[in-house]
């Protein structure tokens, strides 16, 4: 784990590697069996399971920014504490968007659990 990113690079990372899934999953056939089409979401079910708890503590860090800076907004139609507040709703909405995701994929692995794809007797099975 490289803790010496900054918060913004890890989260680019993060948003590239998914795009990187996005370009892999392009064509349905990348998928041979449905235990792949399991693990692929398992590993996003991870990502969500920890996005609310990474989207709070960015959110505690907007308030610790306030506290510390003199703030100014180039914005005429809002001023600092309308945006900071904006920003925090709708962060706090986000985090609760996120555990429905997270809630509906988990439900989707664990029926694809009980999913098996039936190997003909002529091809040769792969063994570990």
């Amino acid at each position: 784990m490289d803790l010496d990113r900054t918060p913004a690079e890890i989260a680019r990372a993060a948003s590239e590697q998914v795009r990187v899934l996005n370009h892999r999953t392009l064509r349905p056939s990348v998928f041979t069996y449905p235990s792949e089409v399991q693990d692929a979401l398992t590993g996003l079910n991870g990502l969500l399971l920890g996005l609310p708890q990474a989207i709070d503590q960015i959110h505690g860090g907007l308030d610790d920014v306030r506290q510390k800076q003199d703030l100014y907004t180039h914005d005429a139609n809002n001023d600092v504490d309308e945006t900071m507040n904006f920003a925090k709703d709708e962060l706090l909405d986000a985090i609760e968007h996120v555990k429905e995701a997270q809630l509906a994929i988990q439900n989707v692995v664990n029926r694809l659990a009980y999913i098996g794809a039936r190997i003909p007797a002529d091809e040769p099975v792969e063994t570990v």
